[in-house]
């Protein structure tokens, strides 16, 4: 193997493990959304705020809560394993300099941002976050409103 190839070769394992940490992302935030959304469905079953709820409802703020921390988690790998990658691009471009990468890349990012420029700033993990944040405080008000309700609190 010559060096562009033992680039390319780790380019590429890094950005395959850039997209297992996603597919590994998506993956906990479709069981988390799973499990709430059970768990709600079997606090609201009887419509009515019962002691008996209290541990499903802090379960939904706990798989919030850790949702919320392995989405986050799962972001910094993929930018580890993407940074990694760009670092292997670079080398790249010096090594096929009539190609030019990097500006490449710059051209595509620079088109995109100019279709979507509001869209281009959001950071997609951000909302897989807050879909995490959401369930963690819909758990929690429930747990707030269950004390409430049975004067416990």
């Amino acid at each position: 193997m010559d060096d562009k190839e033992i680039l390319v070769a780790w380019y590429q394992e890094e950005n395959n493990f850039a997209r297992h940490h996603e597919e590994l992302r998506g993956t906990a935030a479709n069981v988390i959304v799973a499990v709430a959304a059970g768990g709600l469905g079997l606090i609201a079953f009887d419509q009515k705020l019962l002691l008996d709820d209290l541990p499903l409802a802090t379960i939904v703020a706990l798989l919030g809560v850790l949702g919320a921390v392995l989405s986050a988690k799962q972001y910094e790998r993929v930018r580890l394993h993407l940074n990694r990658a760009r670092q292997f691009e670079a080398c790249l471009d010096e090594l096929v300099p009539k190609i030019d990468l990097m500006k490449l890349r710059k051209a595509g990012t620079r088109i995109n941002e100019e279709q979507f420029p509001h869209l281009a700033k959001w950071r997609l993990y951000w909302f897989w976050v807050a879909l995490n944040v959401i369930i963690a405080l819909i758990g929690a008000v429930l747990v707030i409103a269950i004390l409430i309700e049975q004067r416990l609190f």
